[in-house]
């Protein structure tokens, strides 16, 4: 019974230590897996910190640095330096002399089975945000500039600029639409006033007089042609054609003023007629009594003879007299009568005549008439984006554009051309010639008949149609004609030379420019396949005055505004939300403090570190592989922006706007073309404001400071005909400190980084980065082998330890002999 009761409890003593052991071992199985974890997550840390040493102290930026060879390769050795510190951590005894380590209990017994790494992330994938973000959170523990609230206050101001170019853009596009009415406006020129014209404009003499048609649809006036009357509001057009104009008033009452005479002239026929009667009848019977006188008494007195033959004469005389009268009052008469029959003919020629003008006209406005349907949409989308924009805009600037539109809108407005209602006065015009000509035609049989009182009858009927001759109504614009051409056409030539050589050099010394080149060897942008600068504004300016010939209405300056305008603003970037808006800010502020631009005045380049480029900014704007051809590229950027911003500056006053347009004039007023005047007076502004741009550029890489909006410009209308370094140079300096808001050069290029794409200066800046490296440290280094981030997957064995024992080990199924634990980790800076 003893021994029953002992081997009971010696049972009931090896389950419970079963159950202890097994607790114990499952602790200890558990806390040898996170001790398992612990050691993979603890080797990549192990791996990370390895960073690049350069990479870090150059440019604060963290990446494992893989070495060259394929990417299995890469991985085999990352996943044996993992493997290696793996062991260390669950092997503490590894490699450490027993003599001086005193070996304790193994409490884990656990090793690495396998260990395999993959999903290498570089520091170049995911277009470089992995590189963006070590910039950014870098740059988050240190001092942001202080002014960069006021950079953005000062960058603001520019958006009022892209405003107008949209504005402009649409103005232009209008205007050259509207050039097309004023050509056909040119050809009605010549159909209602006589003004001679061709493709080129007005004709003139060799003299410069003005030629004219001697028939033409406003010829016919009925009262006193006077300037108003006809209509021509220029009065060296209206002095040429003064005498051209037919006063049908004046003309009919000269008819019947012949009528009136011819009336006479008849009455004193029968008059004389009469008289002559009586006279002859006195001379018959005088003759008869002097010869019956003179048979009866032959001795009649010499003297009694005599005063026969006197009386005879007297009645002779008074004969002769009264027929030499009529002979006279005959002629007269047929001279009256040939003098209406030339009116009444003249009246026919010049009625006849006008018919064909009048058709001409009425041809050329059924040519205008769908050119103004054509251009009515887009002078009402010039209007809606105009007013869309009125806030954005100064309001004198605004002014001046809402008076233009009113100035264009008369093409379309019925208070101003009304093609429709010239028309309707043009075909009633022929209907008054028709009517006016079948009573003049009746004159000539009145005429031949002597029916006097038919013919002025015929006469009074066509003069009441023909002062029904309207004129009224068919007026043209002559206000903007100048008929002394300027010969300084040629300015656009001038600088389309100028351009083509280089603007780079008219604002700084080209022997002063870096000339060095970057390396081309596996760059990061070319990898990423990145190409250079986008928008070439260099050659937007030179096509530019390449096109804009004086004279042409195709300038493309809608094309130039429409570049400017299309560009990104500030309001879309400050409209990306705060956590965009900080992002920018820091990796701006990042570019600033680790990559080189264009040397202020008085910095020493010599205390800079080697770099292969001197321009680095420039290079991450434009992406070059050389200094000059960035620095060239912003430069030209420069003064394209320059130019707009100035232009604005010279829309807002009033009085350069003025001088432009009668330079304008000058030009092209000889055309007759009042939309080519408008067109050439923008060019003329752009001319101008290119030259201030200039001007401006010049004094910024002079590393002065130039207003964003400038109330004062230096350069004058007559100064831009001479277009040259020296002459920007001496402008420039003249540029003071003012109280206007001002911007320097490198904010320029902080500007322009600011809106450049992220992807393009995150790997640029790595560009630089690799090519700097190199250079300073004489290394084989490349961003696309530095590592970010990866992950690794461990198979960690445990070996039983307190359930080894053999009767633990007997009361299961199956015999344990070891425990097997799957980790994983992803791993990054």
């Amino acid at each position: 019974m003893n021994g029953t009761i002992t081997v009971f409890f010696s049972f009931i003593l090896l389950l419970i230590l079963s159950l202890i052991f097994t607790i114990i071992e499952g602790a200890r199985v558990s806390t040898a897996k996170v001790w398992a974890e612990r050691s993979l997550t603890t080797a990549m840390d192990s791996v990370l910190a390895e960073y690049y040493g350069p990479l870090w102290e150059e440019y604060h930026i963290f990446g494992y640095h893989t070495g060259s060879g394929s990417m299995q390769e890469k991985e085999e050795a990352i996943a044996a330096k993992l493997m290696d510190y793996m062991s260390y951590t669950l092997e503490p005894n590894r490699d450490i002399n027993s003599l001086l380590y005193s070996k304790g209990i193994e409490l884990y017994n656990s090793s690495v089975d396998s260990l395999a790494t993959d999903q290498f992330a570089m520091l170049m994938d995911y277009e470089g945000t992995l590189f963006l973000n070590e910039a950014v959170e870098y740059m988050k523990y240190r001092e942001i500039g202080k002014g960069i609230e006021f950079f953005l206050e000062k960058m603001s101001l520019m958006d009022t600029p892209k405003k107008v170019s949209i504005v402009y853009e649409q103005k232009q596009k209008a205007e050259e639409e509207l050039v097309d009415i004023d050509e056909g406006i040119l050809e009605l020129m010549e159909s209602l006033d006589g003004v001679m014209t061709s493709k080129k404009g007005l004709e003139t003499t060799k003299d410069g007089r003005l030629k004219t048609s001697g028939s033409f649809v406003k010829k016919l006036c009925y009262g006193e042609p006077t300037q108003d009357k006809v209509g021509i509001n220029h009065n060296s057009i209206y002095l040429a054609l003064q005498n051209s104009y037919i006063d049908l008033k004046a003309k009919f009452q000269s008819i019947y003023s012949d009528f009136d005479q011819l009336e006479a002239v008849i009455e004193r026929q029968n008059e004389v007629s009469l008289e002559l009667e009586d006279e002859e009848a006195k001379l018959s019977e005088a003759e008869s009594m002097a010869e019956e006188s003179s048979e009866e008494e032959e001795d009649t007195s010499k003297e009694g003879k005599e005063d026969n033959e006197s009386v005879l004469e007297d009645i002779r005389k008074r004969i002769e007299s009264l027929e030499k009268e009529l002979s006279e009052l005959e002629k007269t008469k047929k001279s009256l009568i040939n003098g209406l029959h030339s009116a009444k003919n003249e009246l026919l020629t010049v009625t006849a005549g006008l018919e064909p003008y009048i058709n001409e006209a009425i041809s050329t406005i059924d040519m205008i008439l769908p050119k103004l349907a054509a251009a009515e949409p887009i002078l009402e989308q010039y209007e809606a984006t105009l007013y869309e924009q009125e806030d954005a805009i100064e309001e004198d600037i605004f002014s001046g554009l809402v008076e233009n539109l009113w100035e264009l809108k008369r093409y379309t407005d019925p208070k101003g051309f009304n093609f429709d209602s010239m028309k309707g006065i043009l075909s009633n015009n022929i209907k008054v010639l028709n009517n006016g000509r079948n009573y003049l035609n009746q004159v000539e049989s009145a005429l031949n008949h002597e029916a006097f009182s038919t013919a002025k009858g015929a006469f009074q009927a066509a003069e009441s149609y023909l002062q029904s001759y309207q004129i009224e109504g068919l007026t043209l614009d002559y206000s903007s004609l100048v008929l002394d051409k300027s010969k300084r056409s040629d300015i656009l030539d001038e600088i389309g030379t100028m351009i083509q050589g280089g603007l780079t050099s008219l604002v700084v010394d080209p022997n002063q420019i870096s000339r060095a080149e970057l390396s081309q060897d596996q760059l990061p942008s070319s990898l990423a396949a990145l190409f250079g600068e986008d928008t070439d504004f260099l050659s937007k300016l030179t096509s530019f005055f390449e096109n804009a010939a004086i004279g042409n209405k195709n300038t493309g300056a809608a094309d130039l505004f429409g570049t400017f305008g299309k560009e990104p603003d500030f309001a879309s970037v400050l409209g990306d939300g705060i956590n965009k808006i900080a992002e920018h800010i820091l990796y701006q502020e990042y570019i600033r403090d680790h990559f080189y631009a264009y040397p202020k005045e008085g910095e020493d380049i010599k205390l800079r570190k080697p770099s292969f480029l001197s321009y680095e900014q420039e290079y991450l704007l434009v992406g070059k592989y050389n200094d000059f051809d960035n620095l060239s590229s912003v430069i030209s950027r420069i003064i394209f922006l320059r130019t707009i911003l100035d232009f604005v500056s010279l829309l807002g006053d009033s009085s350069k706007c003025n001088e432009a347009k009668l330079a304008a004039a000058a030009l092209v007023g000889f055309t007759g073309l009042p939309i080519l005047v408008s067109i050439t007076q923008t060019i003329l502004m752009l001319i101008w404001a290119f030259s201030e741009a200039l001007v401006d550029t010049c004094a910024l890489m002079m590393d002065r400071e130039v207003p964003v909006l400038k109330k004062t410009l230096l350069v004058q209308l007559p100064e831009i005909f001479m277009l040259n370094r020296s002459f920007f140079q001496s402008k420039a300096v003249q540029i003071a400190q003012t109280k206007e808001i001002s911007i320097s050069y490198h904010e320029y290029l902080c500007a322009f980084l600011f809106m450049k794409k992220k992807k393009d200066l995150i790997y640029r800046a790595m560009d630089l980065i690799q090519e700097n490296i190199q250079i300073r440290y004489d290394e084989p280094f490349y961003m696309q082998n530095v590592l970010f981030g990866y992950h690794a997957t461990s198979t960690v064995i445990v070996k039983p330890k307190f359930i080894a024992i053999p009767f633990i080990l007997g009361s299961y199924n199956r015999r344990i002999q070891r425990f097997q634990y799957t980790t994983q980790a992803t791993y990054s800076y």
